[in-house]
């Protein structure tokens, strides 16, 4: 009978050093492999740097006007100026044409501290845009369709100020951008409006 104790406790170590020594070989691959390697991008989300133009930045204008009524815009779309003097209640992340959403308020949801993904109603892929918003979670972060036409690309991001173009759908620019100009990050004027 000690023959057999004696052999157990031989297996055991055996087995001891053998699980030691995967688990040091794990942390080493852990340590040796590539960690900056992005992962691979899902369906509807792309690389900001292919679908997107650098982020370009403008003098706002209008804080703190408030006007009734259809505006002009001297940019399109806009990312500040005069605007309706009440915002727009955010009752879903995607706005559809049917919506009948104002544009006038969506600049005023800019003035809160708001990112606004204006989209071509035409061009857009509304799933994937959903999507992304979902994945950045962020609540003053919503999209809007650009019905008055000429929408320069397909998705423009915008913040007070500042503005971002892409043709296709990156959840990382907008999670980046709204980093930079979402909520009180941003130069909005009114960061802490509702």
């Amino acid at each position: 009978m000690p023959r057999v104790v004696g052999m157990n406790r031989r297996v055991v170590a055996v087995v001891g050093v053998v699980v030691g020594a995967l688990v040091v070989l794990g942390v080493i691959g852990t340590l040796a492999g590539d960690k900056d390697e992005p992962a691979p991008p899902i369906a509807g989300d792309l690389p900001a740097d292919v679908v997107c133009q650098p982020e370009t930045a403008h003098p706002p204008t209008g804080a703190s006007v408030h006007r009734a009524g259809e505006i002009a815009y001297d940019r399109v779309p806009p990312n500040s100026g005069e605007h309706n003097p009440n915002w727009l209640r955010v009752i879903r992340r995607v706005f559809e044409p049917s919506d009948g959403a104002a544009v006038e308020q969506a600049v005023h949801n800019l003035e809160h501290g708001y990112v606004v993904v204006w989209y071509d109603p035409a061009r857009a892929d509304l799933a994937a845009l959903e999507g992304a918003i979902e994945f950045v979670g962020e609540r003053k972060l919503f999209a809007m369709p650009w019905t008055r036409g000429g929408l320069p690309s397909s998705y423009v991001l915008t913040a007070w100020g500042h503005e971002r173009r892409c043709s296709g759908i990156s959840r990382a620019a907008i999670r980046d951008f709204f980093g930079a100009h979402g909520g009180e990050n941003g130069d909005a004027p009114e960061a802490n409006g509702p």
